[in-house]
């Protein structure tokens, strides 16, 4: 075998071997409650079902020590795995969707722009969006009290959700929720990658600890950044997401009640129709100007990033750590790969 030969095949095993050491790490390596901004809220329940939580914020009631506790104490410990857990899993999942298409997407050169990680990232945000279609569309309709009252597991109720409102309810809305994710991960991942890389702090100290110092403070920086530009696109769209389920409930409810003949053509014809509702909505709230509709979208802005950033900020630090991890993983194989 000539050298040329030799040296394609190394270069071809280490491509893949450090593909699969990045995607196997997110699986193996990264503790599943870290993969974040969460989708699902896996307290909803236990916190609809607190009879203190109207109160003054207390952890023994409030937390979700607390919250899980009550609602152990009212249905038993089988509380836990019929729902609790469905949405923890569910949020790892998408979780690792969004994650890993994005290491798919992203092309293995080192000279990667902003509009490459941009790509990538909303290569990444389609993706997740694409996963969690059947998890939102289960979220925005469920009702704890008809859930409850059947004494039935969320995984047994979202099957017959699914089923009841059909492949054209899933995917109700997933246009929006597709723009939604494809821009704020775009810029999510695109604003992390370039500043992580840039110099924001020069120092004059060339030591290993002045330099790890410096590269950590930057991650950290970078990943605040980071969910800031993320929060700046995903609270507007999730404010017209909030009005346009509330259209999609109504087309639920009138299809409910009209003939099994006329149901699917009609349901998918309104909702098509629910995203001229909605702007026309939304245009009304926002008293039928520009600046109002503008300023209606962002109401509430500030106090959501302060609760947003510590998960979306982390999600994305964890995920560089561990892609670095990966990367020695990889140069280690490349080494035993070298040819002698």
């Amino acid at each position: 075998m000539s050298s040329d030969e030799r040296s394609t095949q190394v270069s071809a095993a280490s491509a893949s071997a450090r593909a699969f050491s990045n995607i196997l790490a997110l699986y193996l390596r990264v503790p599943a409650k870290l993969f974040r901004p969460t989708r699902l809220d896996y307290l909803a329940v236990p916190r609809l079902l607190s009879p203190a939580i109207s109160r003054p914020w207390s952890f023994t009631t409030h937390s979700g020590f607390g919250l899980i506790s009550n609602a152990v104490r009212l249905h038993g410990w089988q509380f836990l795995i019929q729902q609790v857990l469905p949405p923890f899993i569910a949020n790892s999942a998408i979780g690792l969707v969004l994650y890993t298409s994005y290491l798919i997407a992203l092309p293995s050169s080192q000279d990667n722009t902003f509009s490459t990680y941009f790509k990538a990232g909303a290569f990444a945000g389609f993706a997740q969006a694409l996963a969690a279609s059947p998890f939102d569309a289960v979220a925005s309709r469920y009702s704890v009290a008809e859930a409850l009252h059947g004494k039935m597991p969320l995984w047994t109720y979202a099957r017959m959700k699914l089923k009841e409102i059909g492949l054209s309810g899933v995917f109700a809305g997933f246009t929006l929720s597709a723009a939604k994710e494809s821009l704020a991960f775009g810029a999510y991942f695109s604003v992390f990658e370039s500043l992580k890389s840039a110099p924001l702090f020069p120092y004059k100290d060339s030591s290993h600890t002045s330099q790890a110092f410096h590269k950590n403070l930057t991650i950290l920086i970078a990943g605040v950044c980071a969910a800031v530009s993320l929060q700046t696109i995903h609270y507007p769209f999730s404010r017209i997401q909030d009005i346009h389920t509330k259209s999609l409930e109504l087309i639920d409810f009138d299809a409910a009640s009209a003939t099994a003949k006329t149901r699917p053509l009609s349901t998918i014809h309104l909702y098509r129709h629910a995203y001229s509702h909605t702007l026309k909505s939304i245009w009304k709230l926002g008293h039928n100007s520009i600046r109002g509709t503008s300023k209606w979208l962002y109401k509430g802005f500030a106090r959501s990033i302060f609760t947003s950033i510590p998960g979306s900020s982390i999600g994305i630090i964890v995920f560089e750590i561990f892609r670095e991890a990966a990367d020695v993983d990889s140069a280690k194989a490349n080494t035993n790969l070298a040819p002698f």
